[in-house]
């Protein structure tokens, strides 16, 4: 009789069907909490308020998202009227509509 052992690692969350461990083999991006979408555009709408020139790569950074994702909310808030950017992504600021975020957060 052939025995065979595992070459698994029993204690790795995707061996063991356990995803809320902590993954250490990849980034931070995969292993927190996710805000909903309403709530992460507020976030970026906050940021932008505080810092005109946050680029894209740091609001990524923070709100632990990819830059395709923060690339769609922008868009959004754009078509929205709710942000816009004056000047170059390179040298430009980020400014904020404070009517129509008022309005969208009654």
């Amino acid at each position: 009789m052939v025995t065979f052992e595992s070459i698994f690692d029993k204690n790795d969350p995707i061996n063991t069907g356990d995803y809320t461990k902590n993954d250490p083999v990849n980034d931070k991006k995969n292993d927190t909490k996710k805000l909903s979408a309403g709530d992460r555009r507020a976030q970026i709408i906050s940021l932008m308020q505080n810092n005109p020139k946050i680029t894209i790569d740091k609001l990524s950074d923070l709100l632990n998202v990819s830059e395709i994702t923060i690339k769609r909310d922008i868009n959004r808030l754009k078509k929205a009227s709710i942000i816009y950017r004056e000047g170059s992504l390179t040298d430009g600021k980020w400014l904020v509509n404070k009517d129509k975020f008022e309005q969208r957060s009654e």
